[in-house]
């Protein structure tokens, strides 16, 4: 037999319907002050359209009573106008006479003639009725269900929205703060959702983060109390590590010192408060993994008297903090994940292959990265050991620059659409380094660690 290559289909999640006692349980749940609920219960419960309430009547039941109620008023005319002259059709049968006073019975209506005109009008207003009562009842008791589902989908769309739903989730989830929002969270987050894996990721920030529903709300001035609460909500006990991501998309790469969107201080006391709640409910304290630059750091400075001079006095770097927090004795792990020493100039490192790196961009893109980028090349210890050179730009907008020669470029780019671009211009696709993505993948693969 020859050999048939198996290509793996990656096929998005597909919401399952939640009926009978799993639907009536989610219910309760919803309404329930201290009830949580999974994403994937969350997902499929929204997924699922909005049940239709019925009116009083189908729109077949209206034209049935309208025909009917028509019928009968018809043969009250018919038979008003012939009166006693009106010449006799059949004598009923008793089979059907029996019949057609059951119906007269619903309207309180007795037969007063075995005669089939007698019989005629009462029974079908009857019918009428019975078709008002029965029909109407029965629309209306599915109505009853129906309000209740519409009610606590809008409660849960409304916790969503506000950041304050209630999660069940899975074992050794991951806990992302990601402030007023963060790509990489965003990415990991999508990518779960993909492999059927929502309950293995949540983010916690002052703002709904873009193409996700598993979050929680907190304020940016969060007091303890604040992050009590959302880590119950968050169901963080179950948590194999935080994500802490204290840099914005565009300083991703070649951060600089003070080009973060949080202070170390902050970092730290909301790393002693999560430290606190670990240990108020008997649990061990959680992994940190921290998405920034080794070297960010705060800087302390003093004045003496009004108009002197200011004096720094303290410039801890966040390699400082790490250390300082892994030093205490703790079995828990504080690592710091730097995108730029870590991630992308490690590949960079090993595409260009011993040539001498040389870096090209526009005059505003030179002064804001270029001496960065040589100075963590040397913190790598890089150093060219043939003559030939490499270019090397960091394309941070979709905005192609490219010189003349491009067939071993090395293109670091923040936008993922314009990989197809500078492929299109001759850039080979393994030169091209994404840095969002690299850097999902090497969380992920930090992530599997726990």
């Amino acid at each position: 037999m020859g050999n048939k290559e198996v290509q793996a289909v990656e096929t998005e999640r597909k919401p399952h319907v939640i009926k009978g006692k799993a639907l009536k349980a989610l219910l309760r749940d919803i309404a329930a002050a201290d009830g949580k609920i999974t994403p994937k219960e969350m997902e499929d419960f929204l997924a699922a359209p909005e049940p239709e309430l019925k009116g009083l009547f189908t729109s077949t039941d209206g034209i049935t009573i309208a025909s009917l109620a028509a019928a009968g008023i018809l043969a009250l005319g018919i038979k008003n106008y012939f009166g006693e002259a009106m010449p006799a059709v059949a004598v009923v049968p008793p089979l059907t006479d029996a019949f057609l006073k059951a119906f007269e019975a619903v309207t309180n209506v007795v037969a007063q003639n075995p005669n089939l005109t007698s019989h005629i009008p009462p029974s079908l207003l009857a019918a009428a009725e019975y078709f008002t009562i029965v029909r109407g009842g029965i629309a209306e008791i599915r109505n009853v269900g129906k309000r209740k589902i519409i009610n606590r989908r809008a409660k849960l769309e409304d916790l969503i929205e506000k950041g304050e739903a209630n999660y069940f989730m899975d074992f050794k989830c991951t806990v992302a703060f990601i402030g007023k929002g963060d790509e990489v969270a965003n990415k990991i987050a999508k990518e779960k959702a993909k492999k059927n894996e929502l309950g293995d990721f949540i983010q916690i920030g002052s703002k709904k983060p873009e193409g996700s529903s598993v979050w929680g709300f907190l304020d940016e001035d969060f007091s303890k109390e604040e992050i009590f609460e959302v880590l119950d909500r968050c169901d963080f006990k179950k948590a194999g590590e935080v994500l802490l991501l204290p840099v914005e998309n565009e300083n991703i790469f070649l951060a600089k010192k003070n080009e973060h969107d949080t202070t170390l201080d902050k970092m730290r006391i909301l790393i002693s408060i999560l430290d606190e709640y670990c240990i108020k409910n008997g649990i061990e304290k959680k992994k940190i993994i921290i998405v920034g630059a080794r070297d960010m750091e705060s800087v302390y400075v003093r004045k003496k008297e009004p108009g002197g001079d200011l004096k720094t006095v303290a410039n801890p770097t966040l390699k400082d903090m790490v250390d300082h927090l892994n030093s205490n004795g703790d079995k828990r792990i504080v690592k710091i994940v730097d995108p730029t020493l870590d991630v992308i100039l490690p590949k960079v490192i090993e595409i260009a292959n011993g040539r001498k790196i040389v870096y090209w961009g526009t005059t505003e893109n030179m002064e804001k990265y270029s001496e960065n980028f040589y100075k963590k090349l040397k913190e790598l210890g890089y150093e060219a050991t043939n003559g030939e050179e490499v270019f090397f730009n960091y394309n941070v907008t979709n905005t192609s620059t490219l010189p003349v020669s491009i067939k071993d470029d090395i293109c670091a780019i923040l936008d993922p659409n314009a990989k197809d671009k500078l492929m299109q211009e001759g850039v080979p696709e393994k030169n091209i380094l994404v840095v969002s993505d690299m850097v999902v993948e090497y969380l992920n693969n930090e992530m599997k660690k726990s």
